[in-house]
């Protein structure tokens, strides 16, 4: 085992400054990083090193952060210089990686370079156009490899649509943090059969191709006495937008709606 140098590449996420701000008593800017960062380092105790690169960080840097632990930073700042990562990459000489993000030219070269290779994907695949069909194809072909021994993704909907643009059913594995919160940890609310006004309160980071759905469902309970067709209207930044012409759900894409800088918006939909 302490020959082995694990190499987890990943889009985002500064290991060094997590490393860092937690060992002092900082706190956590996202659910279960405390639990990510320890894991990391506990893998470094049991093989020869383990590094985490990040592509985007504020600056590059290659820093020992704890015994057998590297933090490497790629310093990409708009875009990911895909020839520069994989010569850092192959400056490091992994014997096996960690791919935390889908690029496929990283994945090929791992499997070209014969390294024991794991994919672990935190996000969707966008599918809707011809240009990322084409990019899937390749990707899935790639994932399918005997070289990659396992694909990870980040829920059931996100395992799925791997299985959806090709990847082997039995490669697919689902993950997820382990919640420690349950019900019986918040006193009971009682629903308001006769509202006129709901109010839905959505709190968290937007990424481009994310999207609300909504969904007037009905179950033994009779929530709505009838369907409901709008207007729907959400609130965000001070200004109130209606959304007209639906039936019964709400799929609309937030990427046209609202900017991706908002890191807490607020959306009302009035029912």
């Amino acid at each position: 085992m302490r020959d082995i140098r694990l190499l987890i590449v990943q889009y985002a996420g500064d290991y060094q400054e997590a490393f860092l701000r937690l060992a002092t008593g900082g706190e956590e800017t996202y659910y279960a990083q405390k639990y990510s960062v320890d894991t990391v380092a506990a893998l470094g105790a049991q093989i020869g090193e383990v590094a985490t690169l990040c592509c985007f960080t504020e600056q590059p840097y290659n820093e020992l952060v704890a015994s057998r632990v590297r933090a490497i930073g790629a310093g990409f700042q708009d875009k990911i210089n895909v020839r520069q990562l994989l010569n850092i990459i192959i400056d490091y000489h992994p014997t096996h990686l960690v791919l935390r993000t889908p690029i496929y030219r990283v994945l090929t070269w791992a499997i070209r370079h014969q390294l024991s290779t794991l994919a672990l994907f935190a996000e969707s695949l966008p599918t809707q156009s011809l240009k990322q069909k084409i990019r899937n194809f390749f990707l899935s072909r790639a994932l399918n490899h005997p070289q990659v021994d396992w694909v990870g993704s980040y829920g059931l909907t996100a395992s799925r649509a791997l299985q959806r643009i090709g990847v082997c059913p039995h490669k697919v594995i689902p993950w997820d943090f382990c919640v420690e919160d349950s019900s019986q940890m918040f006193s009971p609310k009682r629903l308001r059969h006769q509202a006129q006004t709901w109010h839905l309160l959505y709190i968290g980071r937007l990424v481009a191709f994310a999207s609300v759905k909504v969904s007037a469902t009905y179950s033994s309970q009779r929530l709505f006495s009838k369907p409901q067709a709008g207007p729907f209207t959400y609130k965000s930044s001070g200004e109130t937008r209606t959304i007209t012409g639906l039936h019964r759900s709400i799929n609309y894409s937030l990427m046209t709606a609202l900017s991706s800088q908002e890191s807490s918006p607020i959306i009302r939909l009035f029912l």
